[in-house]
């Protein structure tokens, strides 16, 4: 094996420690986030006898679906786990930090929370309600087509939460609008 100087051993450290992050990024992304070249995790990993970043990067991702990282859950619970955390962390990171604070802030201060959605975004939403009712927030997942009329009967203290993966969805956008018009938080 290659000996690995001084930035080398800083590298892989880096990406051993932040596995998590580190599959859901570019090899870009991490060389900026660790001040290092992308060249130089590269080099690193070659020398770690991995063909590229690819490589390791897909047996990070292996290694984390066949973890069974949650004690008691069966390998089916924790596929389906780790497919909504790594839905959750893309989402995150496409909001910035201020808007994720006042998110959780209106969350916990709204009477309740109303999360909309439809097509492959239910699942998500459901999931979500429940994670939030298990936090005492009352929280009900919608995506009925009579979503708008829904919101009507809810009190002006509602938070409501639109879920789509376009960001188009054509009856979440209106409902938005709506609950806007109405006096709710979106």
């Amino acid at each position: 094996m290659n000996h690995l100087t001084s930035v080398e051993i800083y590298i892989w450290n880096y990406l051993e420690e932040n596995k998590a992050k580190i599959i859901q990024m570019t090899v870009a992304q991490i060389a900026e986030s660790a001040h290092v070249s992308p060249s130089s995790i590269i080099r690193t990993l070659k020398k770690k006898n991995f063909s590229g970043f690819s490589e390791y990067k897909n047996m990070e991702k292996q290694k984390l679906n066949r973890n069974d990282w949650i004690y008691g859950l069966t390998k089916d619970a924790n596929q389906v786990v780790s497919e909504n955390i790594e839905e959750l962390l893309m989402t995150v990171r496409l909001l910035e930090s201020e808007n994720l604070a006042k998110v959780v802030e209106n969350i916990f201060h709204a009477a309740s929370v109303v999360i909309i959605s439809r097509g492959l975004s239910v699942r998500i939403a459901d999931s979500f309600a429940r994670d939030l009712q298990f936090l005492d927030v009352k929280a009900v997942s919608l995506y009925q087509d009579n979503m708008q009329a829904y919101l009507e009967n809810l009190p002006r203290n509602t938070f409501v939460i639109g879920l789509s993966l376009s960001g188009e969805t054509d009856l979440i956008v209106a409902t938005a609008k709506k609950a806007k018009r109405d006096g709710k938080k979106f």
